[in-house]
C-alpha cells in the first residue's frame, strides 16, 4: 500500500471495521490520523492499532490525503463546516453515511468536490466486506486508483449508482444484523446438540453460502426453494418476522434517502429528510439493534442513543417491594410483550432462569403493551429489554432485543454477581 496519508473523522465502529480489516490484510497505511471528540474511543482504537495516531482536533485528520467522513449523519453538516477551511486542495473526501449526496457534501464543503461515497458493512473487518462506491465526476483515474487501493483490502468495492447507494445501506450495510442473533443462536443451541466449535463453524459457513445461492442461483421459484426441506420448525413466525421487514424497511428507507428533487443551493445543502437526519441515525441504530416491534406494536420505532445495548437515556432505581426488599436478591426484569416475536424467544429463557435461580435471583416479565404505564416508568424504549438490579434496586446493566440465557449469566458474572 502506498504512503498516502490517511484521516479518519470519527472514531467509531466504522474506523475501526476500516483499521482492523487493514490490519488483518497486513496493509495498514503508515500514516493514518483518527480524530474524536471521545478520549476513551481514541484510547481503545490505538490499544488496538497502536501505530495510529489520535486527536481530539479534527482539523489534524481533516488536512491529509485521503479523508474518511466516519460521523453520524446527524452530524455531517457540523462537521463539514468546520472542516472545509482545513482540507488540502488535492485531497480526497470520503463520506461513509447515507443520507448526503456529493452535491449535498460538495455545498456543504464551499464547493471541495474531490468527493466519493462508499456505504461499508462488517465483514470488511476480516476483508470480507461488500462496500459499494460512488466516485465523484472530479476524480481522476490516479484518484480513483489511490482509493481503490485503500478499499480493496476490505473486501468488494462495486462502483454503483448513487441515487442506489441508500438501498445498498439496508440490504447489505445493515443486512448482517439480520442475521447475525439468529445464527448465533443456532451456534450456542449446536453446541448442547453436541458439535464442537470446529463443526459448528464449518456447517454454519456451508449451510449459509449453500442456501444462500439456492435462493439466487438455483432457477427454482423462491416458494419452490422453501418447500425444498420438509420440517419448518419456526414456520409459524415466518410470517410475522416477513411483516417487520415489510413495515421497517421501508419506513427506514424513506428516512435516509434523500428527497427528490432539485439540489439544495450552497449555504443550503443538507438533504430535504422527510424527518430530521438525527431521526434517520435513531432508526438506523434501532433496526441495528433488535428486529422487533415496538411498544404501540408494528409502528416505527421509537428513539433510542447509538449505544448498543441501550434503550433509555437514564438509570431507574427499582421500586422494592417489602418482600424484595427482605429477601435481598439480584432481579431480572424483562419488559416486552407475549405478542412481540423476540419476546416470546425470551420466554422460555425466563422460565428456565425462574426455575433454575429460585432463591438466588428473582426474575419477572410485563407485558407493556398490556401495562403501558410500565414502559413509560422504566424508560423503555423498545423491546424487550432486560433490566438487571443489584439486590438493593440499583440499575447495573440493561440490554435490548432476545438475550440468550448464557449471555445474561455471563453479564451478572461481568457485573461481579454469582450464584
Amino acid at each position: 500500500m502506498n504512503s498516502q496519508s490517511i484521516g479518519f473523522i470519527g472514531g467509531g465502529r466504522i474506523t475501526r471495521i476500516f483499521l482492523e480489516g487493514w490490519t488483518r490484510a497486513q496493509q495498514v497505511p503508515p500514516n493514518i490520523t483518527v480524530s474524536d471528540p471521545n478520549v476513551d474511543v481514541l484510547e481503545a482504537l490505538q490499544a488496538r492499532c497502536p501505530a495510529i495516531l489520535t486527536t481530539t482536533d479534527n482539523a489534524l485528520a481533516a488536512c491529509r490525503d485521503v479523508v474518511f467522513l466516519a460521523v453520524h449523519p446527524a452530524l455531517i453538516a457540523e462537521v463539514l463546516a468546520e472542516l472545509r477551511d482545513h482540507l488540502q486542495p488535492d485531497a480526497i473526501v470520503v463520506s461513509l453515511a447515507p443520507a448526503f449526496t456529493l452535491a449535498n457534501l460538495s455545498g456543504l464543503l464551499g464547493g471541495f468536490d474531490r468527493l466519493a461515497r462508499v456505504i461499508p458493512n462488517a465483514p470488511s473487518i476480516i476483508g470480507a466486506g461488500y462496500n459499494p462506491q460512488v466516485l465523484g465526476a472530479a476524480l481522476g483515474m490516479a484518484e480513483q486508483t489511490r482509493l481503490a487501493g485503500l478499499l480493496a483490502p476490505l473486501g468488494e468495492c462495486p462502483e454503483v449508482a448513487e441515487d442506489k447507494l441508500e438501498a445498498y445501506a439496508l440490504l447489505t450495510g445493515m443486512g448482517p444484523t439480520y442475521f447475525w442473533f439468529q445464527l448465533q443462536t443456532l451456534r450456542e443451541l449446536a453446541v448442547g446438540f453436541g458439535l464442537d466449535d470446529a463443526e459448528i463453524t464449518a456447517a454454519l459457513k456451508g449451510m449459509v453460502g449453500g442456501a444462500t445461492l439456492t435462493l439466487l442461483e438455483s432457477g427454482l421459484s423462491p416458494a419452490e426453494v422453501m418447500n425444498l426441506i420438509p420440517v419448518k420448525p419456526l414456520a409459524g413466525m415466518e410470517p410475522q418476522v416477513a411483516e417487520i421487514y415489510r413495515t421497517c424497511l421501508p419506513a427506514l428507507y424513506q428516512q435516509i434517502k434523500p428527497a427528490a428533487g432539485p439540489q439544495p443551493a450552497a449555504g443550503d445543502s443538507r438533504p430535504r429528510l422527510k424527518t430530521p437526519a438525527k431521526m434517520a441515525l435513531v432508526l438506523l441504530v434501532v433496526l441495528a439493534a433488535a428486529a422487533a416491534l415496538l411498544l404501540k406494536g408494528g409502528k416505527s420505532h421509537h428513539s433510542a442513543k447509538d449505544s448498543i445495548p441501550v434503550a433509555a437515556t437514564v438509570a431507574r432505581p427499582l421500586a422494592l417491594s417489602a418482600a424484595d426488599a427482605a429477601a435481598k436478591l439480584p432481579k431480572l426484569l424483562d419488559l416486552g410483550a407475549t405478542k412481540c416475536i423476540p419476546s416470546k424467544m425470551m420466554a422460555p429463557v425466563l422460565v428456565g432462569l425462574k426455575q433454575e435461580y429460585a432463591g438466588k435471583m428473582k426474575v419477572e416479565f410485563i407485558d407493556v403493551w398490556q401495562n403501558e404505564t410500565a414502559g413509560k416508568q422504566y424508560g423503555v424504549e423498545m423491546i424487550p429489554t432486560q433490566i438487571f438490579y443489584d439486590a438493593t434496586g440499583k440499575e447495573l446493566f440493561r440490554h435490548t432485543g432476545f438475550f440468550s440465557k448464557a449471555a445474561i449469566l455471563a453479564k451478572w458474572q461481568e457485573l461481579g454477581v454469582t450464584f
